[in-house]
């Protein structure tokens, strides 16, 4: 069963109406199952997929993400399908890990991996709504 993962620091919102202030040394977490996280695999140009560097559904903490050539298998191998949850965190489905940015920075140059946790505050992923 997929869970949908939320994760609250004190970066956002701002409390606001009387609201307290949060404590930024607790990070909040909650699970639960999903009512609807989308999960596929992602494809690039030319029947690329992205996938784990190594170790398929056990990859290391910290492993990277790379392009691979899977012929016929149009990115929906088990160790190729992603999660996406309701924050805008991607998960890597059969890992529980998070897709996150080389050494929590998301610029230019910095390869994608997969780990246990990171900062989500800098890195999600912003869903909009098409009408």
């Amino acid at each position: 069963m997929v869970k949908q993962r939320r994760y609250q620091t004190c970066t956002k919102p701002k409390p606001r109406c009387g609201g307290k202030q949060c404590d930024p040394s607790i990070i909040t977490t909650e699970e639960k199952p999903c009512m609807y996280c989308p999960e596929s695999g992602i494809r690039s140009y030319d029947d690329y997929c992205i996938a784990p560097n190594n170790a398929g559904c056990s990859p290391p903490d910290g492993t990277y993400l790379i392009f691979t050539k899977k012929r016929g298998l149009g990115c929906n191998a088990t160790d190729l399908i992603f999660v996406l949850d309701w924050d805008g965190v991607i998960h890597h489905k059969c890992s529980k890990k998070v897709i996150c940015p080389e050494g929590d920075n998301p610029t230019y140059g910095k390869k994608l991996m997969l780990k246990d946790k990171c900062d989500l505050s800098i890195f999600q992923i912003c869903q909009i709504a098409r009408q």
